[in-house]
């Protein structure tokens, strides 16, 4: 009975454990990835209000804003799989779906030694030969820092080679329909890597160190996903009919790139941007705003994730009704509550920014925090279509609006330069209204017309 896994905003109005129970083994599975996510909403919550005050009030705003800079480029980096993450978590949905657990292993093997291939390639060339990533939209900002700080650089090299192969992990394991698995290690990895900034956070003074207190959480996590999958995997299996070659995951995984190198650019390119026109203080400002918008949209965005591994498992056996049910119902419920939300942090943004940070230069001013809050809601309201994309492999439309993403990413430093850190949030907005969201409703439309 899957219509009954209702989403209505950050509320999630849900049935009970025991109905979910009744429920087929998709609902059910995405039913508990729902409930365990709002779970982890209220640990996320607490982590980022204490986490983010404590680092700025020992390091100072200047500090926080080179460390946040530095991971924006390993951020930008460690995505750079070339789609093979995405295709290893529609490869494991769609085991699941044909019920073909034997393959799993090897699976998960193939995804091992190619995730870590690729972050020896990255990772390489960040450590020996820099100049080769100076192409990258905003590149020019960092890499004389990396260049001058030899313990930051190695540092980013290391992150660079263990942010590849985890999220690999994460990708498979979502996959697999165990989202809430995955909001359980994240949830452990948040308290211990609170206890260990809280502990370290006054002794703290070079940029290396900060980067390492901000990188503490996600590693954990990463870390623990990826030690909680191995387990859950069956061992001493064969391939099986069903295996996945090597070349396949590539192949699928290609499609991907464009897309995920856009979503990459538009997420940590302007800290790069912001960096070299206005310098580590604006950044420190982009980065509260960005934070309490992630604040108010995590309820949606730990919602809608068990959305993509559902899809690809409903495609897989084809229940096409039941994908339509529930792209509409999350989609409507999206819109609804990043509208109100985006209203919120534009209006109180900045108020909520001097209660929690209490220091005035690490707050936006108005029309960034409005740019911010507009760029954030948009995107969020569009995550259902996203997903429904990527599980039913559109790429077509995907594809162009990426390149296009791509282009005006280049842009991003040549704008804050004229127009101020603001114009960044506000040209991506504008795009989001103008170009991303018609794009994902006509080709969601086409997807589900199939």
């Amino acid at each position: 009975m899957a219509d009954r896994l209702t989403v209505w905003g950050g509320t999630l109005v849900l049935p009970g454990v025991r109905r979910l129970n009744a429920m087929e083994p998709r609902s059910r599975r995405a039913g508990q990835a729902a409930v365990s996510a709002v779970a982890g909403r209220f640990v996320g919550l607490i982590v980022q209000m204490v986490q983010v005050p404590l680092i700025v009030a020992a390091v100072g705003t200047d500090r926080y804003g080179e460390a946040a800079a530095s991971l924006a480029f390993v951020g930008l980096l460690a995505g750079f799989d070339l789609g093979f993450g995405a295709a290893v978590k529609n490869a494991a949905a769609d085991l699941v779906g044909r019920h073909e657990a034997m393959a799993l292993p090897d699976l998960v093997r193939k995804a091992t030694v190619w995730s870590m291939l690729l972050a020896a390639i990255v990772g390489g060339i960040l450590l020996v030969a820099p100049s080769l990533l100076i192409p990258l939209p905003g590149s020019s900002s960092i890499l004389p820092m990396l260049e001058t700080d030899a313990a930051t650089r190695w540092l980013s090299v290391a992150l660079v080679g263990l942010a590849i192969p985890l999220a690999t992990s994460t990708y498979c394991a979502e996959g697999l329909q165990l989202t809430w698995l995955v909001n359980a290690c994240r949830m452990a990895a948040a308290v211990a890597g609170l206890g260990m900034i809280a502990t370290l956070a006054s002794v703290v003074s070079q940029r290396w160190q900060v980067v390492a207190l901000l990188s503490t959480v996600p590693c954990l996590a990463g870390i623990a996903t990826c030690l909680a999958l191995w387990q859950r995997i069956p061992r001493g299996q064969s391939r099986g009919r069903g295996g996945v070659s090597l070349m396949r995951l590539v192949r699928d995984g290609l499609p991907f790139m464009f897309p995920i190198v856009a979503s990459l650019l538009v997420t940590n390119a302007p800290h790069l941007a912001i960096l070299a026109t206005d310098g580590s203080l604006a950044v420190t400002r982009y980065v509260v705003g960005q934070r309490i918008m992630a604040l108010f949209l995590q309820p949606l965005t730990f919602a809608i994730m068990p959305l993509w591994p559902a899809f690809a498992e409903a495609r897989a056996t084809g229940d096409r009704e039941w994908v339509v049910r529930q792209v509409r119902r999350a989609s409507w419920a999206a819109v609804a509550y990043a509208g109100v939300v985006t209203i919120l942090g534009a209006g109180c943004g900045r108020w909520v920014a001097t209660a929690w940070v209490g220091r005035a230069d690490a707050v936006p001013t108005v029309g960034e925090m409005a740019a911010i809050a507009a760029a954030a809601g948009l995107g969020a309201a569009v995550q259902p279509g996203s997903m429904l994309l990527n599980a039913y492999r559109r790429f077509r439309l995907a594809t162009t609006v990426a390149a296009l993403q791509i282009a005006i990413a280049v842009s991003y430093e040549p704008l804050a330069r004229t127009a101020g850190p603001a114009a960044i949030p506000a040209t991506q907005a504008l795009f989001g209204l103008l170009v991303v969201a018609p794009a994902v409703i006509v080709e969601s439309r086409a997807a589900l017309r199939q």
